[in-house]
């Protein structure tokens, strides 16, 4: 195993971070679902970056909002655990990147999500983006791309492991998973990453991805 991860117990009260259990890699491979499509966003530097520029790296994807005042902080803290263990291992930004999709892309803009990621120690871009797009655009990529459900008046994501936020006029329904997506752009693994087991499963499944053999064409977007 290349790395582990301390893992966020997600309770409403800030909690210790628990030592996960080394999990050895070989026990299965990642199963490949589906192909993440062509897309072209703003980061919180106002860069654009696209689908295809993250060919050749394996990353994870998670999908938060910066004014949702429980869940996603708690999705947000266990990807900044994720990316402090990939630093120590010296795999973050050239091995592995982290890409945290706005899924309210209308008043999250590149300077709200900058704030936002500065307060988790996010500054590098290169190794953890938070992107956003037009409202049209991410609403096609959250369900075509990602395969989330998005209902009227509810923005993102999807499936038995979703949360339901209400704020004055909105609620936005969203999914605590991430997604590892590989080298050529294949979606690997799919975790709840608010389950302490599921979120040790996502660092087992990230790590037997990172191992894979790189010889995959640049063909995918």
């Amino acid at each position: 195993m290349l790395f582990s991860v301390g893992i966020h117990a997600p309770a409403a009260s800030a909690q210790s971070m628990l030592s996960s259990q080394p999990v050895t890699s070989q026990i299965s491979k990642p199963q490949l679902f589906w192909a993440v499509p062509a897309f072209s966003l703003q980061d919180q530097d106002q860069h654009t970056l696209r689908q295809k520029d993250l060919l050749g790296q394996v990353w994870v994807a998670s999908f938060i909002y910066t004014s949702c005042p429980d869940v996603c902080p708690l999705i947000t803290r266990q990807m900044a655990a994720l990316r402090d263990a990939l630093a120590t291992s010296n795999l973050l930004g050239d091995s592995v990147r982290l890409v945290s999709f706005s899924v309210d892309p209308r008043r999250d803009t590149p300077s709200v999500l900058r704030r936002y990621a500065q307060d988790f120690d996010a500054e590098n871009v290169q190794e953890w983006s938070f992107v956003t797009g037009k409202p049209a655009q991410m609403l096609q990529l959250l369900t075509e791309g990602f395969h989330l459900i998005v209902e009227p008046n509810v923005q993102a994501v999807s499936g038995e492991q979703s949360q339901t936020h209400s704020a004055a006029t909105d609620e936005i329904a969203h999914s605590n998973r991430a997604m590892v997506i590989d080298r050529c752009g294949q979606v690997r693994a799919i975790h709840p990453v608010l389950d302490p087991e599921r979120f040790r499963q996502l660092v087992t499944d990230l790590n037997s991805v990172v191992q894979e053999a790189s010889d995959c064409a640049a063909t995918v977007g």
